[in-house]
């Protein structure tokens, strides 16, 4: 079954990339200049204060000229802004108040953003059970596409030299990754590169592979329709495995620039950001290149 048009397209306008002046965002700065450099694109840069009240008293937030973490998170945004990481390309620095997930949603909304960037350590395991993730908080609660740079991610040399040329695009039929098969035929076509569409079968026998091979490879065939009009190399793979395993293993294998996967909304984002073992969460923390993921 053929998938729809949707409206998103590969023309990055405005890019939103989110830090917390960390090794871990600054592993991101090259997708985003490599991106802003490729479209043309404005940068915002976001560092979020969350709210803290004063120690020993009520829970009322302080003002801003007696908040410790705010001067702080001030005079590390001046050393960034000082810092100079987007020269010759139109950017902004904003400093806000509030929790990381609700800055990102305002800024999206109020700036037409059309892509978030972060950068993320990639916790699996207990590590994410109490600590939590805040890149898998953001890319399950936000409309737009978010790019999310894990720690496998290669670090790229000069700013503007990434382009996702060879796109690695995994989907499981379902809502979330059909909105964004248009995106990773867009980002192909805009930089004359190839798109392997890819889909997991775990648990089944090596003796039925053969016979599920060929429908399960014309499903995906039927997806790229003319419905969808392209002019960069496609082609399709069916794995036999677990869905993450599987995408890190065909990225690996292809030496993907950017996976891009469909994620689906979180109930209690809170609370979701803490479970371990979404495949999502997996790929991203092991993935030797961006994931790209489109909430739907």
């Amino acid at each position: 079954m053929a998938t729809s048009q949707t409206n998103i397209s590969a023309t990055f306008k405005t890019i939103l990339f989110a830090t917390d002046f960390s090794p871990c965002s600054s592993s991101a700065v090259p997708y985003v200049s490599g991106l802003a450099h490729c479209f043309d694109s404005r940068i915002i840069a976001v560092h979020a204060v969350p709210f803290e009240p004063l120690s020993g008293l009520t829970a009322v937030p302080p003002a801003l000229e007696f908040d410790m973490e705010w001067r702080a998170s001030l005079q590390d945004m001046r050393t960034y802004e000082a810092s100079d990481p987007f020269a010759g390309l139109r950017h902004e620095f904003l400093l806000e108040k509030g929790f990381l997930r609700d800055v990102v949603t305002n800024v999206v909304a109020q700036k037409h953003v059309d892509l978030v960037v972060v950068g993320t350590h990639g916790r699996q395991g207990f590590h994410k059970v109490f600590g939590g993730s805040f890149a898998e908080e953001l890319l399950r609660t936000v409309d737009c596409p978010i790019l999310t740079v894990g720690p496998g991610a290669h670090h790229t040399t000069p700013a503007d030299s990434w382009k996702p040329r060879r796109i690695v695009f995994a989907t499981e039929f379902d809502g979330g990754s059909l909105h964004a098969l248009p995106l990773a035929i867009a980002l192909a076509d805009a930089n004359d590169g190839s798109l392997l569409v890819m889909h997991a079968l775990p648990l089944v026998p090596w003796e039925q592979q053969n016979d599920l091979n060929g429908p399960y490879e014309q499903r995906l065939r039927n997806l790229v329709s003319e419905d969808l009009p392209h002019h960069c190399s496609v082609d399709f793979t069916v794995q036999f495995d677990l869905a993450a395993p599987a995408i890190l293993s065909v990225a690996e294998e292809t030496e993907a620039d950017l996976i891009v996967m469909g994620v689906h909304h979180a109930r209690l984002p809170k609370i979701d950001a803490h479970v371990p073992g979404t495949t999502a969460a997996e790929v991203i923390a092991n993935a030797r290149c961006p994931v790209l993921t489109v909430c739907g």
